[in-house]
C-alpha cells in the first residue's frame, strides 16, 4: 500500500487531511486512519481567551469548514476523495492551524517570522487578561513603557483593582505587549 499510495499524491492528500480532520471535526473520534498521523489540539485555556479576535477568526473558520463537511464522520473519506487539491489543501491547513501549541521556542519564533505575526492585531492587555494577573510594579512599568512616567506615577496610589482598570483603559490600542509576547 505504501509504494502504490507513494505514486497517487491526491489520494495521499485526502488520506492525511482525514487523519487531521477526524479529531478536529468529529469530536476526536479516532476513525479508522490507516496513517500513523496523529494531531493533537492544545487546549487554551485563559479567561477572556474566547472573546480575542484570533479565537473569533478561528470559531469563524471551524463553522466555515464544518458547514461543507459531511455531518456523518463514515463519509468523510468519499467527501474527500471527491474534492479538488485546493479544497484539501484549505482543509488541510485549518487543521494544522488547530495544532499550533501555546510555547515559545525555536520552531514558533520561526513559524512566527513565516506568518510576519504582529501579535498587536490579536492582543490587548485587559484586566482579565494581563493586568489583574500581574503585580502593581508591572502594572506601572507597563504603562510607563507604552504611556509615560507621568501616566505611571498618576496610577501610583490606586489599589490594584482600580490600578489594573484604568491601565487597560490607558493601553487599550496602543499595541503595547508584554516581553513574552514579543517577536524575539
Amino acid at each position: 500500500m505504501r509504494a502504490l499510495l507513494a505514486d497517487r499524491p491526491t489520494v495521499a492528500l485526502a488520506a492525511a487531511v482525514y487523519a487531521l480532520a477526524l479529531p478536529v471535526f468529529y469530536e476526536a473520534r479516532s476513525g479508522e486512519s490507516i496513517l500513523a498521523l496523529r494531531l493533537d489540539i492544545p487546549y487554551l485555556r485563559a479567561e477572556g481567551i474566547d472573546d480575542s479576535p484570533a479565537m473569533k477568526a478561528t470559531a469563524q473558520q471551524h463553522a466555515a469548514w464544518q458547514g461543507r463537511l459531511p455531518e456523518d464522520e463514515a463519509a468523510l473519506w468519499d467527501w474527500l476523495l471527491a474534492q479538488d487539491n485546493d479544497t484539501l489543501t484549505g482543509l488541510l491547513t485549518y487543521c494544522v492551524a488547530c495544532s499550533v501549541k501555546p510555547e515559545r521556542n525555536p520552531a514558533a519564533d520561526h513559524l512566527a517570522a513565516a506568518l510576519s505575526l504582529d501579535m498587536a492585531q490579536w492582543w490587548q492587555p485587559t484586566v482579565a487578561g494581563y493586568f489583574g494577573r500581574v503585580s502593581k510594579p508591572q502594572i506601572l512599568e507597563a504603562v510607563t513603557e507604552a504611556k509615560s512616567r507621568e501616566a505611571a506615577d498618576r496610577l501610583a496610589d490606586f489599589k490594584k483593582s482600580e490600578m489594573a482598570t484604568r491601565a487597560a483603559a490607558l493601553l487599550k490600542d496602543t499595541g503595547w505587549l508584554p516581553s513574552m509576547l514579543k517577536a524575539a
